[in-house]
């Protein structure tokens, strides 16, 4: 089995700290946890797209691109869909969306924002992207393999 470890930057307001964290989620095969690596890579790069759009921009752009940003989020292998069953999903939303208000409010979503979307071949698993938030930066990420025989702790001796 293969999962991926994400080394990331957290704190506080006054402190912070280099941690290293698996995320929580298993792959049979070499080929979904490279696929989920690069869903993890896919997402921080569209947050950071949409952070640098409202940060920077102080508007997402006309209503047409946003449009296409939404479209082009809902199409993303890693999205999760924020609807249950007693509230309209977003694409429900979307659909009746005439305003920029309401494309705003889906590509603000925080749902969106810490949750990936993971094929782990006999199921697709939610994963919480923890390495994600006010204090959290993440630095890099890598596929490593499960089990005990790989790998050895000295202190455990």
């Amino acid at each position: 089995m293969f999962t991926i470890e994400i080394y990331y930057t957290t704190g506080d307001s006054f402190n912070t700290y280099t941690e290293v964290e698996k995320i929580g989620a298993a792959f049979p095969t070499l080929e979904l946890a490279k696929k989920a690596l690069k869903s993890i890579e896919e997402h921080y790069t569209f947050l950071n797209e949409v952070e640098n759009d409202r940060r920077y921009h102080h508007v997402m752009g006309s209503y047409d691109d946003m449009k296409k940003k939404v479209e082009e989020l809902y199409n993303k292998d890693w999205y999760v869909d924020f609807g249950d069953d007693d509230k309209k999903d977003f694409e429900e939303i979307y659909e009746d969306a005439d305003d920029k208000e309401t494309l705003y409010a889906i590509l603000n979503s925080s749902h969106w924002q810490i949750s990936i979307k993971m094929d782990c071949g006999d199921e697709e698993r939610e994963v919480r992207a923890f390495w994600i938030g006010y204090f959290e930066h993440p630095h890099a990420a890598r596929v490593v393999v499960e089990g005990k025989d790989t790998e050895f702790d000295f202190s455990r001796r």
